[in-house]
């Protein structure tokens, strides 16, 4: 076990997940800082180490979004804090950060001194939400329907699900179908927006809005 306080970096992707290991390690070198990538890495360090200070995830990771990870951590740790970090900052994602019940968001896009306020703030025992305030930007996001992407309704639906980083089995269950039902929208999805990745879809939706008619 590490005789030092130590903080946990949970990213899949190495120059992210480098890049704030660098970060918090120069503004922060009392603590040492493990970077990791999957649950796996987690335990790891935690049987390495002992329990963090901290563990700072990015809320998308390979197997899907940062949920089942966090609810993990929570069963290892209970009393560990954990802040979300992502690519994304919208309404959506923010909402669904604040369901994990978690200390504190981040957007990737801010820059390094936001990092490490909020890291400090968790740190000591407070949590660390940014004030989400209106962009002039949202307010010029180019509404569209399914029908207009190519969708059916119920496609439609499903991938609003997926705009707020919601993975199958919670959409199966808000929409009351099966699973497998949801992984075949998921799929059609994919193929009609030409991509091939939750991500992709949320970088293809920028400057668009959608808009599901009753």
């Amino acid at each position: 076990m590490s005789a030092r306080p130590w903080i946990l970096i949970v990213d899949d992707h190495p120059i992210t997940r480098s890049g704030l290991r660098h970060c918090l390690h120069e503004a922060l070198p009392a603590f040492d800082v493990v970077g990791v990538d999957d649950a796996d890495g987690v335990d790891r360090g935690l049987a390495q180490q002992g329990l963090p200070a901290l563990a700072v995830v990015d809320y998308f990771l390979g197997s899907g979004t940062a949920a089942p990870l966090v609810a993990h951590l929570r069963h290892r740790a209970p009393s560990l804090p954990i802040l979300i970090v992502s690519g994304e900052d919208s309404t959506a994602m923010r909402q669904e950060v604040a369901r994990l019940d978690v200390a504190g968001f981040v957007s990737k896009t801010a820059p390094p001194e936001s990092l490490l306020a909020a890291v400090q703030a968790v740190l000591h025992g407070d949590t660390a939400f940014p004030r989400h305030e209106a962009s002039p930007v949202s307010d010029r996001m180019w509404p569209v329907s399914p029908a207009e992407l190519g969708l059916t309704h119920q496609q439609g639906r499903v991938l609003e699900h997926l705009l707020q980083g919601s993975p199958n089995k919670r959409i199966a269950s808000e929409l009351k179908v099966a699973e497998s039902t949801v992984k075949e929208h998921v799929a059609a999805i994919f193929a009609r927006m030409g991509v091939g990745s939750r991500m992709e879809v949320i970088a293809a939706m920028q400057g668009r809005r959608l808009r599901m008619d009753a």
